[in-house]
């Protein structure tokens, strides 16, 4: 063993050595050169004790795959049990005539090859005289007319590992097929049963009986059926009867993972008893089955999977994926536990596009549902709720509307993102008491809402943790303001039923005072935001303008009138009034708000650490007064109006970054660069 930077060079000593040390059993070949590997190769069939062999190309080298390596010679290694070419990045023109006289290698166990390259698996002619062979990962049928029939595998009694069987549509004797005796391969894992799509014709009778024989070993933990033609089932009468009498069968016992691909007859999947067909199944995929229309598993009785618990699927599913099966009505609701799952069903019927409920990167339950157009309230229906406690993360996309007793189970949802016209989380009953659930989400994302102001207003009052709202394309909110909490005092002296008496009149006479409040406020435009608010960003809001208010008295709201006390019609009103955003708002981004052409002065309160303000090409100055004293970073994007900041000394002091980079004026970034060294950290 030579090991070292420059090993390569020893490799004219060693074709020489390999000339005279015949005895060797094990070899090794890497880091020589393409050509000095060729010369050290040609040496190697004259160790006829050699066992194991393994080339490694230089990876370092580019004309490597220009080389042909002339490994026919090796077939004559009778008594090589391993060939790791696993590594080797050479010319593979050479396998067409090496794998064409491998079957001379008795005793051959192991080939191993990249995964790209597994047609030189399928390339031996005659692989059943390598009784030995212990892994064969792909075996095209009738690839030559003689020496790739199925009846090759009866004789490989010894494979494991993974093995798929292609070009099955090929076969035409069944006598090949009872010899394939794949039932005798006990310690295979994997196995694919592939027919070819695309095959001009499709003899169904003759695929079903294929497909019947071919019973895989009962060791089997990973299953995939693509293309087959005809109609198949994984339970046949026999097998059922069994079932009847609690007996359990044990054909797919060890079975883990199930593929069933491409397979146009398809119709339906219905299974009795999975917790004892299919007790270990974890992975479940359905892909490409266009007439599929129904899936159900259901258990009996007297099965204990039934008296512990709602299962309807599989024991220990873990993975399902549903893909492509444009006509399948019917399935289970999921998830179907409430242990880590992950389910992904995309392209099915019911105006569904797309439903993921899984783990995302920060290991946190997530929710997606994704609808067509077709507001189907069936929808619901295919959600098992009660599994539901831990998602954290919800996103609606085109939905109907959610019902609020649904909705209370998501316990622990933090995170809610409504997409798509009319995407409200559950209806707004008339008169509704909204104080008796209050949920725990703390962000909310909205984009494409096209309802009004007040129906959004009245959403966010559901949200008392509410801490950040992004905004995007609301085409009806032309104004802001904050929900004011009613302060109540409570008389020093009463009796105790007196005070029960009065706190609920109290109570009552708040929530009429907010609901009018709500009703004539935001009925034509105006968003009232939550006041515990610390993040806002706004997006292609194009009616929404901020205009400044005479003064604060501007905005107080005539109950009697019925409109705010400048006199004009709530249908006028597209400003952001004084106070108008929450006293704890820390963070706040513009987006693409055409109307707006300036800040306000003293519009943002002064908690505010970070504004972003993007995409508003009417914006023409920010005033020096409108920029809050607590402001710590300022970032202006693609508002080339903007020609000018307020100078050093009016801006806030704490402002620790200015990035005005992407502001698409020359003058504003010339004007901020003189900033550095007074501003920490300034990108212009």
């Amino acid at each position: 063993m030579v090991f070292g930077e420059h090993s390569g060079s020893f490799a004219k000593t060693f074709c020489d050595l390999f000339e005279k040390a015949r005895a060797l059993r094990a070899i090794y070949l890497f880091g020589a050169s393409s050509y000095a590997m060729k010369d050290m190769l040609n040496k190697l069939p004259k160790h006829i004790h050699l066992r194991y062999l393994r080339i490694k190309s230089d990876g370092t080298e580019d004309d490597t795959k220009d080389i042909d390596f002339n490994l026919s010679a090796l077939t004559r290694l009778y008594h090589l049990e391993v060939i790791d070419m696993q590594e080797f990045k050479g010319h593979y023109g050479f396998t067409f005539t090496f794998t064409r006289h491998m079957s001379n290698l008795a005793k051959l166990r192991h080939f191993l090859v990249p995964q790209d390259k597994l047609q030189l698996h399928s390339n031996i002619v005659e692989v059943g005289k390598l009784k030995l062979l212990q892994e064969l990962r792909w075996f095209e049928v009738g690839r030559e007319t003689k020496g790739f029939e199925l009846s090759q595998l009866g004789q490989l009694s010894e494979l494991g590992g993974s093995l798929s069987i292609s070009s099955l549509e090929r076969i035409r004797a069944m006598e090949d097929v009872h010899k394939a005796r794949l039932k005798q391969i006990k310690h295979l894992h994997k196995l694919t049963l592939e027919w070819d799509a695309n095959r001009p014709k499709k003899d169904t009778i003759h695929e079903e009986n294929v497909l019947e024989i071919l019973i895989p070993p009962s060791a089997l933990k990973d299953l995939c059926i693509r293309g087959h033609g005809g109609e198949f089932s994984l339970v046949n009468e026999q097998r059922e009867e069994i079932l009847n009498n609690n007996i359990c069968h044990d054909k797919f016992q060890n079975l883990k993972s199930l593929e069933l691909v491409m397979l146009p007859s398809l119709r339906s999947w219905i299974v009795k008893a999975p917790c004892h067909l299919f007790a270990q199944l974890e992975v479940l995929v359905i892909r490409d089955c266009r007439e599929l229309t129904e899936l159900s598993f259901s258990h009996y009785a007297c099965c204990q999977q039934q008296k512990e618990a709602k299962i309807n699927w599989f024991p220990r599913l873990r993975e399902l994926k549903i893909k492509k099966c444009p006509k399948l009505l019917s399935f289970p609701p999921v998830p179907w536990t409430r242990a880590p799952c992950s389910a992904e069903i995309e392209g099915v019927g019911s105006g569904l596009e797309e439903l993921v409920c899984k783990e995302n990167y920060k290991s946190e339950y997530r929710l997606k549902i994704k609808m067509k157009g077709a507001l189907v309230s069936e929808l619901w229906n295919m959600l098992a709720f009660d599994n539901l406690n831990e998602v954290k993360d919800l996103k609606m996309d085109t939905c109907p509307p959610l019902p609020l007793h649904h909705f209370q189970m998501l316990s622990s949802l933090k995170s809610l993102r409504l997409y798509g016209a009319s995407s409200i989380v559950f209806p707004l009953v008339e008169g509704e008491r909204h104080a008796e659930y209050q949920s725990p989400v703390e962000r909310i994302a909205i984009d494409g809402w096209d309802a009004s102001a007040k129906e959004l207003t009245q959403l966010l009052t559901y949200f008392p943790k509410l801490s950040e709202l992004n905004m995007q394309s609301c085409k009806k909110i032309t104004g802001l303001a904050v929900v004011e909490k009613q302060a109540t005092e409570t008389p020093a002296l009463v009796s105790s039923d007196n005070k029960v008496d009065d706190d609920v009149e109290i109570e009552q006479q708040e929530d009429t005072r907010g609901e009018e409040e709500i009703d004539a406020s935001s009925a034509e435009g105006l968003l009232l935001l939550p006041s515990q608010l610390q993040m806002l960003s706004i997006s292609r809001c194009p009616e929404l303008s901020l205009c400044s208010c005479s003064g604060p008295a501007d905005y107080k709201y005539n109950k009697e009138a019925g409109r705010t006390s400048t006199g004009r019609g709530l249908q006028a009103i597209r400003w952001l009034p004084k106070d108008g955003l929450p006293i704890s708002l820390q963070k706040l981004e513009i987006v693409n708000c055409l109307a707006i052409r300036s800040l306000p002065k003293d519009c943002l309160p002064s908690s505010l650490q970070e504004l972003d303000i993007s995409y508003c090409p009417a914006i023409q100055s920010l005033p020096k007064d409108c920029l809050p004293s607590s402001l710590q970073k300022l970032v202006i994007k693609e508002c080339p109006a903007i020609r000018s900041l307020p100078k050093a000394n009016d801006l806030p002091s704490p402002l620790r970054e200015l990035d005005v980079r992407d502001s698409e004026n020359e003058e504003l970034r010339r004007q901020c660069r003189k900033l550095i060294g007074i501003i920490p950290v300034v990108y212009a």
